[in-house]
């Protein structure tokens, strides 16, 4: 009876340890509330870059496109010469009572600020060019020589018109002459030098402005008419 007892009887200790429950690994630890802001920060910041860089790259390639679709024209003038002149210290002009701009026949326009052309004169020859011309003279302009020039090669809004200038500084006994032409003129650099070569020659001889421009203008018609 006994031994019956030892074999049917359970074992209650393996009993009791086998109800004992069941103990999971600890889980990993969660970050510190501080540390998830700072992550999702970050993460917020990149994303906000990335997204900034492809849109950065769509406008650069669409202004690309813009400017290939829209090419800028070059201005129509290749032809420019430019001299410095000694001023006489008393220049005379040819007429006592110059007008300070003239209405010319034709294609011609003069705009004598500095008031020292006779406009009669020098309509009369520049008229024979038959091609658009306008002569400015100004004894006010006190910026530089190159950007007088730039000035002066704006004015020529035509492929076949021609642009003669000069800035006149009588203090200092200076005179600064600018010629533009369009490319419609049949007219190459060397023409155009040689127009400034009679006006510096006749200056200096004369000291008179609407002679040396009368020159310079009679030389640009024999370089057109091909003599």
């Amino acid at each position: 009876m006994d031994r019956f007892n030892e074999v049917t009887q359970p074992d209650v200790r393996a009993a009791r340890f086998q109800q004992q429950p069941l103990i999971l690994p600890p889980s990993p630890p969660t970050p510190p509330p501080r540390k998830q802001a700072y992550r999702m920060a970050v993460t917020g910041v990149l994303i906000v870059a990335l997204v900034g860089f492809i849109l950065g790259l769509l406008t650069s390639a669409s202004q690309h496109k813009t400017v290939q679709s829209h090419p800028v024209s070059t201005q129509s003038v290749t032809a420019r010469v430019t001299s410095h002149v000694t001023a006489q210290p008393s220049p005379s002009p040819a007429s006592t009572t110059p007008a300070a701009s003239a209405a010319c026949s034709g294609q011609v326009s003069i705009n004598d600020a500095a008031a020292v052309l006779d406009a009669g004169q020098v309509c009369r020859e520049a008229a024979m060019l038959g091609y658009p011309i306008s002569i400015y003279t100004t004894n006010t302009y006190t910026g530089g020589d190159g950007d007088f020039d730039q000035q002066v090669r704006a004015m020529v809004t035509s492929p076949r018109m021609i642009v003669f200038a000069m800035t006149i500084d009588k203090v200092h006994q200076h005179v600064h002459v600018a010629l533009f032409g369009g490319i419609a003129v049949p007219l190459d650099d060397h023409s155009y030098h040689q127009a400034m070569d009679a006006f510096n020659h006749d200056f200096h001889t004369s000291g008179d402005y609407t002679e040396a421009t009368i020159a310079a203008l009679r030389s640009l018609q024999n370089a057109l008419e091909g003599g």
